[in-house]
């Protein structure tokens, strides 16, 4: 590793020193530079690089020098390099005391500052930071440096676990309005997630916070006035230290702030009011069968009535009038819509006739019956658009975002030309919501769409007054923590929030080469380097693909970028820019670094899958690969956007972990540790534990882990069950009708009988409804046509309540033993098993979470029983002698699906993680493979192959479950009160007729009542008068 180093020389003897050190550096190939303390104040920022922090060595010879650097301290960050100063004063001067003991902060230190500081005559280098430039200096010792044994390291922790300390620092910290409590403490922060990173953070590097007044909105940035407003306005101007709340990381913000590592990434989505209409249209029930089934249904029952009236007429069984075309199509239609004949008849012929529409209607009815299940088993909810493109042609919702945020900004100064027509439908700037709880509030009073993220709206889920729906828009944003520009705790805070949540170093862009080069061929040149300036035949020059060398051949005008795809191949040219003394630097060549240098002209890379496929990756003669998953479908497509020509090795057994008692990494990890692996052709989870071992590419998707188990099949169906096929409205309605219908039929049985029999028609209806039809229908048409409404009514409603109530018991949860982890470790039941050396073992042994140490301790298998891949994973959890239960994530379940040798359960564990491509420290592809990964996500590719290989339903959610005798006990218990009812009521009867006839007479063996008799024997009487 090269480091520039500058050395200060303030007279003969420091200088004689500086060209000694110059000389001992340039054998070792360190780059090195002498100047003069004055040259170097005047040029500090142009003499920083930026790629590397350089290294500072100053030699502090006197009181003068001494204020002079004190003077420099009060308006240049120091941050920008290391520093080592030697204070280079005899013992008992007051340079060297205050070597010793620095007890004012003369350098105005910060904590982020690393300063290496030795006094002369003493062995000690000691390292220096304060708190704030304010603050007393701070004195770790970290070496000892005396001749002949060189240096000796006093201490092994590393520069964020020495200063971790941050003595209860103040920070003034503050949120959005919206995600204060209104109850309790007004200081407590209702964005639990961040709340809990936050307070674990306080506790660990020991400051505490001060919550200013909450501010009402984000912040937007003010092109005239060119300044922030709202929180961020209030962060650019000092008013708070940072952030407590996560923000849209974009790129303008990032000029004017810092921001941590990104804590989650989260899709763009607009919100609408939740539409009532379902899929179910008006004519989705004659869409259950294809119009030609219709027509022949209906020349069917044409034909089965015009049959059955001659027959009848054949075999003259006429029954008076009743053999008419009407009668024997309303008995046709009758028995396709299931109710049934009102005799049956005696003749063979027509007997054989009935049966074959019987049957027919059974088939057909099925058959119906089961498409309009599949349809509302199916359920789709009606959206009014489905993208950007869409809601545009619509044009009846208007647009909403919150004030002064990033959405806002988004579509203010956008130039697509569809977000500029959105632009135009945006309600006014004074009715937009200030912030996310108002948005969503607002598209439930007015037809709006209110866009925003996810991660936003599920903050203030809870305030929402009505049911939402979400439309993805395509594109996702990343979200971090904001702090003030060059902030010295950002580096801190990314270190620590690393190792909380094992986010991984995603940012990071470490590469070989340190600084930007331009190399000019100068002079009369020979032919032989004018033929290798412009065609250089080796790679004497060593350089990669991640080098940034600009050359200029001697007169030419051309300057040429220059690279390599690796150390050892031929050097690949590039016209880059020209240079005209007349117009000076003309960009010839406007493409970034990664497209410039995205073909590798087939240089060779050796991959290597896991071995916990059911059929391992292959490669065929046409450079073809079989058998892959989606994962590797996306590597393999990088490989190839690239032009690299592949090498498939045998696939490894273990993901690999460190082994101590080797002092190595082992596995797949050791493997591309040792150079044998280049690129894995398998994804990895990120954990902190391999940071510094590995470099990450960008990450391939977001996984969630879970506890996946044997589901115990322990179904939930309730006994309101068979109510809630309908809503409260529906039944209401339904019973209306049960009421209106009946005066309906008395109405017109009265106009042909002179009878008004509201009951008996009232059975009637309720027969129809439940399909056991009526005893006759011969009256009038009117009452033939009325039948057959109530036919098809009662076909149609009973078919669609069969199919919700089909719907629901097929898709019911399981009832599961439990749902948290906490409930996991009460339980105790369960063993836990993860992947031997996988991410999971390593996130185990590691952890602090004290309820995830005591699973680890109790419920946890030993290491020897774990299993080496995820099929003997799922294995371990099916087996019906064991209770298992297997850590691991979402997209490996999604992954290995076939391998699931039983229906799972799963328990979230809350905790998120990175897939992503593990490559070897400082790698040179790491940046192109990364700028791949994000270019396929941002154009839709991973979303379309993710959608390929894996189902877009979770397979968890909904499960066919049979239904056993309990879960119908409410149908049952209605039948055995009936049965109880009439039973009471016949004793009832009894009883009454009992008292009634107490005091009745017999005649012929017959009882009569008293009254009755006596009025008998007066007829008689008076008949025996007449005769006489």
């Amino acid at each position: 590793m090269e480091e520039s180093i500058k050395t200060f020389a303030t007279d003969f003897a420091v200088d004689t020193l500086s060209f000694k050190l110059l000389r001992r550096f340039s054998s070792r190939k360190i780059l090195s530079q002498a100047i003069h303390h004055s040259e170097f104040f005047a040029n500090y920022k142009s003499l920083y690089t930026g790629n590397k922090r350089q290294l500072i060595v100053l030699l502090l010879t006197d009181d003068q020098t001494l204020k002079i650097f004190e003077q420099f301290t009060k308006i240049h960050n120091l941050s920008m390099y290391a520093w080592f100063i030697v204070f280079w004063a005899r013992r008992g001067t007051a340079l060297h005391d205050y070597c010793e003991k620095p007890k004012v902060n003369r350098f105005h230190l910060n904590f982020d500052v690393r300063m290496l500081v030795k006094c002369l005559e003493n062995p000690e280098i000691r390292e220096w930071y304060a708190l704030d430039p304010k603050a007393e200096v701070r004195v770790n010792e970290l070496m000892e440096w005396m001749p002949g044994t060189g240096l000796i390291r006093k201490t092994k922790l590393t520069f964020y676990q020495r200063r971790r300390d941050f003595n209860g620092k103040l920070l003034k910290v503050s949120t959005v309005k919206e995600l204060v409590r209104t109850a309790g403490n007004s200081n407590k922060i209702e964005d639990r997630p961040i709340e809990l990173m936050m307070t674990e953070m306080m506790r660990y590097m020991n400051f505490n916070v001060s919550f200013q007044q909450p501010i009402p909105n984000y912040g937007l940035f003010n092109q005239t006035e060119q300044e922030w407003n709202g929180m961020l306005g209030n962060l650019s101007r000092g008013e708070i230290d940072m952030c407590f709340t996560d923000i849209t990381m974009t790129r303008q913000r990032h000029r004017y702030f810092d921001y941590t590592w990104p804590l989650f990434m989260t899709p763009n989505v607009l919100y609408i009011k939740k539409v009532g209409k379902s899929a179910v249209k008006w004519n989705a029930y004659s869409k259950a069968f294809d119009y030609k089934i219709w027509i022949s249904i209906m020349i069917l029952m044409t034909i089965a009535s015009i049959a059955v009236t001659i027959i009848k007429a054949k075999i003259k069984q006429t029954y008076g009038n009743k053999n008419s075309f009407l009668e024997n199509q309303l008995y046709v239609w009758g028995i396709f819509c299931q109710q049934g004949l009102p005799a049956f008849p005696d003749s063979s012929p027509l007997r054989i006739a009935y049966v074959s529409m019987f049957f027919c209607a059974i088939v057909i009815t099925a058959a119906f019956s089961g498409s309009i299940i599949s349809n509302l088993t199916n359920l789709a909810i009606v959206l009014p658009f489905t993208s950007f493109k869409e809601f545009v042609s619509l044009g009846t919702y208007k647009l909403t975002v919150m004030k002064n945020s990033f959405d806002h900004e988004y579509f203010t100064y956008n130039q697509d030309p569809i977000v500029a027509k959105m632009k135009q439908m945006m309600v006014r700037d004074k009715d937009l919501p200030a912030n996310n709880v108002e948005g969503l509030q607002q598209i439930c009073r007015e037809k709006a769409a209110f866009y925003t993220n996810e991660a936003m709206k599920n903050k203030v889920a809870k305030t929402v007054p009505c049911k939402i729906t979400a439309i993805l828009t395509g594109g996702n944003r990343f979200m971090a923590l904001p702090l003030s520009k060059n902030n010295p705790l950002t580096g801190f805070l990314n270190h620590h929030e690393e190792e909380l949540q094992s986010f991984g170093n995603f940012t990071k862009d470490h590469n070989l080469a340190f600084h930007n080069w331009l190399v000019i061929f100068y002079g009369m040149p020979t032919k032989s380097m004018l033929d290798f300036c412009e065609k250089p035949p080796d790679n004497r020059l060593n350089l990669n693909i991640d080098y940034h060398v600009l050359v200029k051949c001697y007169d030419s005008e051309k300057i040429r970028e220059w690279y390599a795809s690796k150390a050892r191949d031929t050097v690949k040219t590039l016209d880059l820019i020209e240079w005209k003394a007349e117009s000076g630097l003309i960009v010839r060549n406007k493409k970034n670094v990664y497209d410039r240098r995205r073909d590798f002209g087939g240089a060779e890379l050796k991959i290597a899958a896991m071995m916990d496929q059911e059929q391992l990756p292959r490669l065929t003669a046409d450079g073809q690969m079989q058998h892959i998953d989606v994962y590797q479908n996306i590597i393999y497509e990088l490989i190839n956007a690239m032009n690299f020509s592949v090498t498939l090795l045998p696939a490894v057994k273990t993901y690999g972990r460190f082994d101590e008692s080797q002092n190595k990494w082992i596995g797949f990890m050791g493997e591309i540790l040792a150079g044998n692996i280049e690129v894995p052709f398998s994804e990895f989870g990120i954990v902190s534990e391999r940071l510094d071992s590995f470099d990450y590419t960008w990450p391939l998707t977001l996984a969630h882990s879970m506890l996946y188990y044997k589901d115990p099949e322990i179904s939930d169906i309730e006994w309101n069950a068979y109510i809630n096929g309908f809503s409260v409205d529906v039944w209401i309605t339904f019973a209306i009708i049960l009421t209106i219908l009946p005066i309906v039929l008395a109405y017109i049985k009265a106009r042909i009988e002179g009878k008004y029999d509201f009951i008996e028609n009232y059975l009637h209806v309720w027969g129809i409804f439940c399909q056991q039809g009526i005893e006759d229908d011969s009256y009038s048409l009117s009452w033939k046509i009325t039948i057959i409404f109530f036919y098809l009514s009662q076909l149609v409603l009973f078919g669609v309540y069969s199919a919700i109530l089909v719907s629901y018991l097929a898709t019911l949860k399981t009832r599961l033993p439990f749902t948290t982890v906490e409930e996991f470790l009460n339980d105790g039941s369960y063993k836990l098993v993860t992947i031997l050396n996988g991410s999971d073992e390593t996130f185990f042994l590691n952890t602090k979470d004290p309820v995830l140490v005591k699973m680890r301790n109790t419920q946890m298998l030993p290491w020897k029983s774990l299993p080496l891949n995820f099929t003997e994973g799922f294995k371990m959890a099916c087996d019906g002698g064991r209770k298992i239960a297997l850590y691991s994530h979402d997209q490996k379940v999604k992954k290995y699906k076939s391998a699931r040798a039983c229906k799972l359960a799963r328990v979230p564990v809350n905790r998120r993680r990175y897939q992503a491509l593990p490559l070897v420290k400082d790698s040179p592809l790491r940046n192109f493979f990364s700028y791949y990964i994000l270019r396929f996500q941002e154009h839709g590719m991973s979303n379309r192959l993710f959608n390929m290989y894996y189902n877009r339903y979770d397979d968890f959610s909904t499960e066919f479950s049979p239904v056993n005798l309990q879960e119908i006990a409410p149908a049952l218990a209605i039948l055995l009160f009936g049965m109880i009812l009439s039973f009471v009521i016949m004793l009832l009867e009894r009883l009454y007729f009992k008292i009634k006839h107490r005091h009745s007479s017999t005649i012929n063996g017959i009882k009569m009542p008293q009254k009755v008799l006596v009025k008998m024997q007066q007829k008689i009487v008076r008949n025996r008068t007449m005769f006489s």
